[in-house]
């Protein structure tokens, strides 16, 4: 009983340590601490802090795409129901998207609160708005915007079911209708080419 007691306390350190080492970047400890930690590839989460969700978080690439490859289980969730898909595609980070999708990650995965990936992506595109184009965000913004552009032209290619809906019964078109301008909305359905019979105006 005093040995099990004692292992899952160490293990727990082990995490806490994993954790600190990921945030601070330092891949190489991170390489060291993984191996050590009983059930990291499957399960992986203590305390609801999820390894590969932290390198998201923290923009640490190189140590993503490591426990990318450690993990036996990638679409983890967190108890929001949040996984890698939904964090990546929040950052608009096209680097580590393309790393998930050739993971096979399920790109219709949604949270509790029945987000998909394109409801945060508009409801994100949209936030922190400026009020002049001449504000410092403003091309921040707008590189954001081509880049969700981007990603949804490849995400209808891989026929992703835009069709699904949140707590609140709106799917990602609704979205779109209440969070993009007109303008925005017929730049949008140019250039993906693929939304024109959807009525979004």
């Amino acid at each position: 009983m005093l040995s099990d007691f004692l292992n899952i306390s160490n293990q727990k350190k082990l995490y806490k340590n994993l954790i600190e080492s990921i945030q601070m970047d330092r891949l190489n400890s991170v390489k060291e601490l993984a191996p050590q930690i009983i059930n990291l590839k499957k399960k992986g989460i203590e305390n609801n802090q999820i390894a590969l969700h932290e390198a998201l978080k923290n923009d640490r690439s190189e140590i993503f795409e490591y426990l990318l490859n450690y993990y036996d289980n990638v679409e983890i969730k967190n108890k929001d129901g949040w996984n890698c898909w939904h964090l990546a595609c929040l950052d608009f980070n096209k680097d580590n998207i393309k790393k998930l999708l050739e993971k096979n990650i399920n790109i219709n995965s949604q949270t509790k609160s029945g987000y998909s990936c394109l409801h945060l992506m508009v409801f994100r595109l949209e936030s922190n708005s400026p009020v002049v184009d001449w504000h410092p965000f403003y091309f921040y913004k707008i590189a954001r915007y081509n880049i969700f552009c981007d990603i949804l032209k490849e995400l209808i290619l891989l026929n992703m079911d835009l069709s699904l809906k949140d707590k609140d019964n709106k799917t990602f078109l609704d979205y779109i209708r209440n969070h993009l301008n007109k303008q925005r909305v017929l730049d949008l359905i140019e250039k993906t080419n693929s939304l024109k019979n959807l009525n979004l105006i």
